[in-house]
């Protein structure tokens, strides 16, 4: 009673690593049907050198181990897909369930804080402020040197196309366009912004969505 009891409230552990989610007892049962069978078919290799007569013992050991080995792939397949399947739909209901205990890598008591609205402003304004008076910008700004032609080269070459544009509607196909037709019109206006110290608000904002996940068999 004691060791069933130790076993219901402890975490199952399979070596040192933790289960993974998808794992159940079907799958255990398949693996060490498989691990005899391995072991079975080890002992068995060993013993041929002596024993002339076991080759075809040994071959029917060989493709009992194969079979069932493609069992357990299969399982394991079928439990993944299907534990996804029920990932996504809690998901939708519970963004602090299994999901988020998968991406946080812990299988443990993980609970959310529950913060008040004032309290969460007040994270947001420790955090994200809108001003620093303790940052001197006009003493960087001075000490700052101006883009020059290949800094703003290698930056455009880093920009990848295809990728969603910002609330300025600018992809990044169309500044390659203009960066490359009109190279000392973009520099120009970059250096103009440094010196002024003053950017678009549009580059200040970001617009964050929260994506639905549908699943398809």
């Amino acid at each position: 009673m004691i060791q069933k009891v130790y076993k219901d409230n402890t975490r199952k552990q399979y070596g040192r690593a933790i289960i993974p989610y998808w794992w159940n007892d079907s799958i255990a049962t398949r693996r060490r049907e498989c691990t005899k069978l391995r072991r079975k078919l080890t002992r068995e290799t060993r013993a041929q050198g002596t024993n002339n007569n076991n080759g075809q013992i040994l071959e029917e050991t060989r493709e009992a181990y194969k079979t069932c080995k493609r069992e357990l792939v299969k399982r394991i397949k079928e439990a993944k897909r299907r534990c996804w399947k029920d990932l996504c739909l809690e998901l939708d209901g519970n963004i602090w369930g299994d999901a988020y205990k998968i991406v946080a890598k812990k299988f443990k008591m993980l609970c959310p804080y529950d913060l008040s609205p004032d309290k969460r402003a007040q994270i947001l304004r420790v955090l994200f402020p809108s001003t620093s008076s303790d940052l001197n910008t006009e003493a960087i700004v001075n000490n700052m040197e101006p883009f020059t032609a290949e800094e703003l080269e290698n930056a455009i070459a880093s920009m990848k196309p295809g990728k969603a544009p910002g609330l300025d509607k600018l992809p990044a196909e169309a500044i390659k366009e203009v960066a490359s037709c009109a190279p000392e019109l973009v520099l120009s206006i970059m250096n103009d912004l440094i010196s002024k110290q003053k950017f678009p608000d549009s580059w200040k904002v970001a617009k964050v969505a929260r994506a639905r996940i549908e699943y398809y068999e």
